[in-house]
């Protein structure tokens, strides 16, 4: 487990709640780290290239085979979705959207050792390794291809693509495109009988 506080990352002060977390796996075998960040505002998309960059070189250190780099709004969430646990407030009441991600949580849980030969679905960032962008034709049809906003060669053989960032937020659109161009090689595409239904 990695943890970096934001005076790691060009000495950032920090007053916004906003952690972005990541999770990398290398075949078979998971090495969940996750960095936090608070981000000031208008500061996001500086912090997320200090971020990405970290994660990116873990990522070609471990020769890892998948990783990702999730937003959240709370410690909590981001390490749910790192775990792919549903968990919630003692009392609390889930709304439709979070019984809809709680049971994607539980699809991607039932696979985690399938993970990193294929994808989870897509996030603001979604590291693929080597055999991942060989299933999607390779570098340069991912970099003429790949609807993101950053597309960067991994030094491992993989590749990282971010969505597109909109000030602090993110664009769901974006992670949308990404989404349906990595479903070929996603758990989702793997294993369609036990998906969970989208939009239910």
């Amino acid at each position: 487990m990695l943890d970096f506080e934001g005076d790691a990352l060009e000495g950032s002060r920090l007053e916004v709640d906003l952690w972005l977390s990541t999770a990398v796996t290398s075949r078979r075998a998971a090495y969940p780290f996750e960095v936090k960040l608070i981000l000031r505002p208008g500061d996001g998309t500086r912090a997320l290239g200090s971020f990405s960059t970290i994660t990116i070189e873990c990522f070609a250190q471990l020769r890892a085979s998948y990783g990702f780099i999730h937003r959240a709004r709370t410690y909590a969430e981001a390490q749910m979705e790192l775990d792919a646990i549903p968990s919630s407030l003692l009392g609390s009441e889930p709304s439709d959207d979070e019984r809809e991600h709680w049971a994607w949580l539980g699809f991607w849980q039932r696979y985690r050792h399938e993970v990193g030969d294929y994808v989870r679905t897509a996030y603001l960032g979604n590291l693929l390794g080597s055999a991942l962008v060989d299933r999607l034709g390779g570098l340069s049809t991912l970099q003429a291809e790949a609807p993101a906003a950053v597309i960067e060669a991994i030094p491992s053989g993989g590749v990282y693509l971010q969505a597109e960032v909109e000030g602090d937020w993110v664009s769901r659109d974006s992670i949308d495109s990404l989404a349906r161009y990595l479903r070929h090689v996603s758990l989702e595409a793997q294993h369609p009988e036990f998906a969970p239904t989208r939009g239910s």
